[in-house]
């Protein structure tokens, strides 16, 4: 039952309906606002999840282009500006990469 009331894949109404022709439960207004709770609590960390991966993936692309920049010869200010990062993060990256230096 409870794998059922936190499924990413089913909706409220889908839930609701579960719970009540599946398992026989009589739905109140308290358990139906406390499956919305669930339903939106799980949505909500769905999307910071979602959100995160989609900040981390940005990031890595802004480093590999950075790296790629600065094989190129660009000025460091020229690249954070590109990369859209500050020139500390670009000291910390180039300096992981094997401390190259920055120009």
């Amino acid at each position: 039952m409870m794998s059922k009331v936190f499924s990413m894949n089913l909706s409220y109404k889908e839930k609701m309906d579960t719970l009540q022709n599946e398992f026989k439960i009589s739905v109140s207004r308290e358990i139906s606002e406390e499956v919305l709770s669930v339903c939106n609590l799980s949505t909500g960390v769905f999307r910071k999840g979602y959100d995160s991966g989609i900040s981390a993936g940005e990031m890595r692309k802004a480093r590999e282009t950075a790296y790629e920049l600065q094989d190129m010869g660009l000025a460091a200010e020229k690249i954070a500006k590109a990369v859209k990062v500050s020139t500390d993060t670009l000291q910390k990256w180039f300096a992981e990469r094997g401390g190259m230096p920055v120009k």
